[in-house]
């Protein structure tokens, strides 16, 4: 199987709105919805579980039933930090008796223009790698400040990504590597991964396919979304 694990239980902070930014409206429609619009179109996804807000779990239930995302299989309470909220996701699907070759994909939802072909791509790679990582490469210079007020070095772009999600596994690799750093603060599931052994591989993400974080990033979602 093929189990999309979707994001939505982040708080907004950096944009200063008075709610988490996944369930702002653009053109009518929570942002999230978007997401798991195109998850669940997607034939190769199997099912999704949806992580999100204790608080907002009663309206996320309203917004599946509303726009008839029957993919939607689980809604879960996620945790006080990302890696604590994709772990209650795992826990779930191990109470689900899901099997070690099976495949998740992490995402989150505030990417709201992931596209079907990254997912598929996704589960292809992962089919043949057991992890791989949505990256871009990076097209800008890149420089190395320690105090960020001046260049101490300048780093070759020609070896540099950008991480993305959907970040995908087969789940004996996502589950164990969780439950080898319960104790470990990390900020994605890759690194995770890395630090129990196992490699990462890529592929290849768009630059639409962005994480909506500042007030920049969602003008520049609403004119892409007409």
């Amino acid at each position: 199987m093929n189990i999309g694990v979707v994001l939505a239980s982040g708080k907004g902070t950096r944009m200063g709105l008075n709610e988490p930014k996944q369930f702002l409206l653009l053109n009518d429609k929570p942002l999230y919805i978007y997401t798991l619009e195109t998850f669940s179109s997607c034939e190769k996804i199997d099912y999704i579980v949806l992580v999100t807000n204790e608080e907002y779990i009663e309206k996320v239930k309203k917004d599946i039933s509303f726009y008839s995302l029957n993919k939607v299989k689980y809604i879960i309470k996620g945790g006080n930090t990302r890696q604590e909220s994709v772990f209650n996701a795992l826990t779930k699907l191990k109470e689900e008796q899901v099997q070690n070759e099976d495949i998740v994909l992490i995402h989150d939802s505030a990417r709201v223009l992931v596209s079907e072909e990254i997912i598929n791509n996704n589960i292809e790679a992962c089919i043949l790698y057991e992890a791989v990582d949505t990256v871009v490469p990076c097209v800008d210079s890149m420089i190395i400040s320690y105090d960020k007020k001046r260049i101490d070095d300048l780093a070759s772009r020609d070896i540099l990504f950008s991480s993305q999600t959907p970040q995908t596994f087969k789940f004996d690799v996502i589950y164990k590597s969780h439950l080898s750093s319960y104790s470990k603060e990390a900020t994605d599931d890759c690194s995770l991964v890395l630090s129990n052994g196992h490699d990462v591989h890529l592929v290849t993400g768009s630059k639409l396919n962005f994480k909506v974080t500042t007030k920049e990033d969602l003008k520049l979602l609403k004119a892409l979304i007409k």
